[in-house]
Formats: C-alpha cells, sequence, structure tokens
C-alpha cells in the first residue's frame, strides 16, 4: 500500500505540468463511522463524525483524473457494554489527517456527469480517545499512545457533478489495524457523503 501511494505522488509531480487541465477544491461532509474485525466489539455502532478538506484534481487523456486529497476526517464508533451489571455506553473518537490519491473515470454524459474512481489513503492519527458514560456519569481517556499512528485505507466511490458542485459518496476500508500492539484486530470502516466546490 505504501508503494502504491509513492508511485501515485511521483504520477502527479510528473503529470502536473503536462496537462493544462489542473483544479483546487474545497469539501466536506458527514462520516458514518464503525470498526469492524475479530475483536471488535459485537454490539458496535456507528459514529457520526465530521469531514472536510481540500482536493486537486489532474485531467489526464481518456476521460481519467488523478485527484489527491487531504482531509479532517474524525472516526471511530459507539458500543453499548454491561459492566458488572452495569450498562456502559462506550465511545471511540479517532480523528485523522488524511491523504487520498484517487484515480477517477468519468463517464461522458451530460449534466449530472458521473464519475467512479478508487485509491489509497493513509491515515496520520491526530488523536485518539476513549469515553464511558453510565448512571448519569463519563470518564474520558486519552488513548493515542495505545492507537496506531498511521492508518493505511482503500478508498472506493462514485460522485456527480451538478452545475458546480459535486456530490460524493465513499466508502474507505481500513487496512491497518487500530491496536498498536497489534494483539488486537479492529479495523476502521467509514462510508462518507461530501459535497465539494471548485476553486480554480
Amino acid at each position: 500500500m505504501k508503494h502504491l501511494t509513492i508511485i501515485a505522488a511521483l504520477v502527479i509531480i510528473f503529470a502536473a505540468p503536462s496537462y493544462s487541465q489542473v483544479g483546487i477544491g474545497i469539501k466536506g461532509g458527514v462520516n458514518f463511522a464503525n470498526v469492524s474485525g475479530a475483536d471488535a466489539a459485537p454490539n458496535s455502532k456507528t459514529k457520526t463524525g465530521f469531514v472536510a478538506g481540500g482536493y486537486l484534481t489532474i485531467s489526464l487523456p481518456m476521460l481519467f483524473t488523478i485527484q489527491p486529497e487531504v482531509l479532517y476526517s474524525q472516526k471511530g464508533f459507539t458500543a453499548d457494554e454491561t459492566i458488572f451489571g452495569t450498562s456502559v455506553k462506550v465511545t471511540g473518537s479517532l480523528n485523522y489527517l488524511e491523504i487520498p490519491v484517487l484515480v477517477k473515470y468519468s463517464f461522458p454524459v451530460p449534466v449530472v456527469k458521473p464519475s467512479l474512481y478508487a485509491g489509497p489513503a493513509m491515515g496520520i492519527l491526530l488523536s485518539a480517545k476513549a469515553k464511558g458514560e453510565a448512571s448519569g456519569q463519563s470518564q474520558e481517556t486519552d488513548i493515542k499512545d495505545q492507537t496506531t499512528s498511521t492508518d493505511w485505507g482503500l478508498v472506493l466511490g462514485a460522485s456527480a457533478n451538478i452545475a458546480i458542485i459535486t456530490v460524493d459518496v465513499r466508502y474507505t476500508l481500513g487496512l491497518t489495524t487500530l491496536d498498536k500492539t497489534g494483539s488486537s484486530k479492529d479495523y476502521n470502516r467509514v462510508f462518507a457523503i461530501m459535497v465539494g466546490i471548485p476553486l480554480m
């Protein structure tokens, strides 16, 4: 996965001067995040978060585009546990600086202009906290030292252009276990809906 990201970055560097159609934009939206894996809580639920950032588009021949992005992305999960007979709501909050490098194919359809895309993503952990709530009380713990600092993932998605607005729907499949020691196998899973606006 790391090699794919390096190759994609090299393509961007050398392709940008060769094509005049280079664009910059901003986007933002909502994450519907959870975790899955052999050691994930069986009753984990979706945690809603915020995602926003900027993107660069580099047009290539044959209706292809390379689209690197830099996003602030809130991930995590919620779960209801019973500990010593007491119901406890657990919330895991993981915040990342996420850098996807996407290859997009645009279909030659007027007005809507649909596209499909895929590519690797690197998430740099900014913060990680676990919060427990029970009987009207809550306690939050910093778990960044126990969480893997780099989260590699695969992005699959689709978008459509309506006037100058781009509606973007994607799924990010985490490929790196969240436990820094590797003893626990749980991975980020995120469905996101975003709206983008070109700046140039």
